[in-house]
């Protein structure tokens, strides 16, 4: 396995509705042009997991299964991340992780207390991801928006 070392994460910030967006943008997607300019920031590596997939039948490049998630960070900026294989069957909802890129590029991320015991609760309720269709979609709490 490749080191992977932890990133600052480039974000624009918009004091009008306290969101940063992943990545910097001159104009804030949930706003538009009616607020003010975004700041540029560095965002920590760290947050927590809001939604997740197992993906079956991943994108050209992937060998399933592939594992992804939206990783909460700091200002409310939510991030793609690609999961360790590892992970599959101990990925929890509100799990602390860490986020880094690999060679490719792409946002990571890993267990931030790498004491990966058994706990209650794991999923909040979801299905093992060996139970569950490819398409299988936990839902987030807030509404999530891509751009």
């Amino acid at each position: 396995t490749a080191r992977r070392e932890p990133v600052s994460i480039q974000a624009s910030y918009c004091s009008d509705c306290d969101r940063a967006v992943v990545p910097p943008r001159d104009l804030c997607p949930y706003c538009g042009a009616g607020a003010g300019r975004p700041e540029r920031l560095s965002l920590r590596p760290v947050g927590s997991i809001v939604s997740f997939s197992v993906l079956e039948m991943p994108p050209s490049g992937f060998e399933p299964p592939v594992l992804i998630a939206l990783v909460r960070l700091d200002h409310n900026a939510t991030i793609l991340c690609v999961g360790d294989k590892d992970y599959i069957d101990r990925v929890e909802l509100d799990m602390p992780v860490e986020v880094f890129v690999d060679g490719r590029g792409a946002f990571v991320f890993g267990r931030k207390n790498q004491s990966d015991g058994a706990a209650e609760g794991r999923r909040k309720g979801c299905p093992r991801a060996s139970e569950h269709p490819p398409w299988y979609w936990t839902e987030p709490d807030n509404e999530i928006l891509f751009v």
